[in-house]
């Protein structure tokens, strides 16, 4: 697939989002950017109970490697900025995952935050993520897409593109998780639209 500069510019743009009011650098872990013309299938190990493992493969848009590397599918980048309200956005997503890698955002133990900002982020993070766990497990529809529930890294993406493109949604749902992800980005996309 050709980089042109329309493949540049809209992944930026997308990405350009989540540092929007925020002191932050730019993403700094980030080496480089794989993208597919659209979804690749990749790798995917499945462990047994008994030890074994299980090599089988599945499809993607995209995905975020700790090592500095992001690889997202051109036709789902597209997708996701062709509809700014459906609560998918791979861009998103995936850069989400970078920011997350980069201050472990979904790892904070609220017994062992730092700072008071952080334990209040923690204790909300952790009672949000064990809620819609639950709500997940019993099939029951919230406005956080169910891929959510994998674990809480997955959580924290997942979010992140609901709290931009499904935002009041994702407020009343859950008003507090609303609040801490409006603190920490410096934004209230609730109010775009008004």
């Amino acid at each position: 697939m050709t980089i042109s500069d329309e493949v540049r510019l809209l992944i930026a743009a997308q990405a350009c989002v989540l540092l929007l009011h925020r002191e932050a650098d730019y993403f700094p872990s980030l080496r480089s950017i794989l993208v597919y013309p659209n979804e690749y299938v990749a790798p995917h190990p499945e462990h047994q109970e008994d030890g074994t493992v299980v090599e089988d493969h599945e499809p993607r848009a995209g995905e975020s490697w700790g090592e500095g590397s992001l690889v997202l599918s051109w036709e789902d980048v597209l997708a996701g900025g062709a509809d700014p309200d459906d609560g998918e956005n791979v861009v998103l997503h995936e850069f989400a995952h970078q920011i997350d890698e980069e201050f472990g955002l979904s790892e904070i133990d609220p017994e062992d935050a730092a700072t008071e900002e952080a334990r209040q982020w923690a204790t909300v993070f952790r009672r949000s993520f064990e809620r819609f766990e639950s709500q997940t497990q019993r099939h029951r529809a919230t406005p956080i897409d169910a891929y959510g529930a994998t674990n809480e890294a997955e959580f924290f993406a997942v979010v992140t593109e609901t709290f931009f493109e499904r935002a009041a949604e994702l407020r009343v749902y859950d008003p507090d998780l609303y609040m801490q992800w409006s603190r920490y980005f410096q934004q209230d996309p609730v109010t775009w639209g008004v």
